[in-house]
């Protein structure tokens, strides 16, 4: 499969390999028969994708390594982009706005698509969608943070006080907080609202027009995806082949292959 050197924009690549972990597509379940027929003729697609993955190098929670986090989480947004478009001869580009949500430019102008970003410690995960909006958080135990003073404080409560039991509950506020760009310090968000008391691992669940996906990942790790899906249609979703994948195993363009290294 070709992969065209001019798809990839940033030439820097992480400096510790990641390794993708699973890539979701997520689609509408009234229109799943019609869907299959059409991958088959490979002329139609799911309208969200999540891509995750981890590097075995854990970075200390210091200000400087945020860049590189952040890079990880650009770098496998780009991997994905490569293989939904793999002959498209793009320049893409990722900035972000006032608000600090990341925005995909497509030969400098503004794409449709919505995209999130998130990363805790050495795990990354990245969100597009063509129709809907899109958050992520990831969440990653061993922290320091104070679990049942911040839930007491924000009015939670808590039935399971355990580091993932609050971590949980936890990235779905914040996929709420990012998707209704607020802070995770509101007093009350409403999809949270929604969503909090049917929230279940691996279960996509939906509330009005609030969609969230739960999984819980290796090293106790939590990750969040929400969608605010325009039509409120039913939604499923199904884990794509691509498990375990090596980012240098990954069929990149050789002029990406220099700049990583490989």
């Amino acid at each position: 499969m070709h992969r065209n050197s001019a798809a990839i924009k940033y030439s820097a690549s992480p400096a510790n390999p990641v390794a993708i972990d699973g890539l979701i597509e997520i689609f509408d379940v009234n229109a799943l028969d019609s869907l299959v027929t059409r991958r088959t003729a490979g002329t139609d697609q799911p309208h969200t994708y999540l891509i995750y993955g981890h590097s075995e190098v854990v970075l200390p929670a210091a200000v400087q390594q945020r860049s590189e986090q952040s890079l990880s989480c650009r770098w496998l947004m780009l991997q994905l982009l490569q293989l939904l478009h793999p002959t498209v001869h793009h320049a893409w580009s990722i900035s972000y706005n006032s608000t600090g949500a990341p925005r995909l430019f497509v030969d400098g102008i503004q794409s449709q698509y919505q995209l999130s970003f998130s990363h805790s410690r050495n795990h990354y995960a990245a969100a597009l969608s063509t129709i809907a909006g899109v958050a992520v958080d990831i969440e990653c135990c061993g922290s320091q943070r104070n679990y049942v003073a911040l839930g007491e404080y924000l009015g939670w409560k808590l039935e399971d006080v355990s580091e993932p039991g609050f971590l949980a509950r936890w990235t779905l506020w914040e996929a709420c907080a990012k998707i209704s760009a607020q802070s995770v310090l509101s007093e009350r968000i409403s999809a949270f609202e929604q969503l909090q008391h049917s929230a279940r691992p691996n279960q996509l669940i939906q509330a009005d027009a609030w969609h969230a996906l739960q999984l819980p990942l290796q090293d106790r790790a939590m990750l969040c995806l929400l969608l605010a899906h325009p039509q409120r249609s039913a939604l499923g979703f199904r884990a794509a082949d691509l498990v375990g994948i090596q980012a240098s195993e990954l069929p990149l363009s050789n002029h990406y292959r220099r700049a990583a290294g490989h």
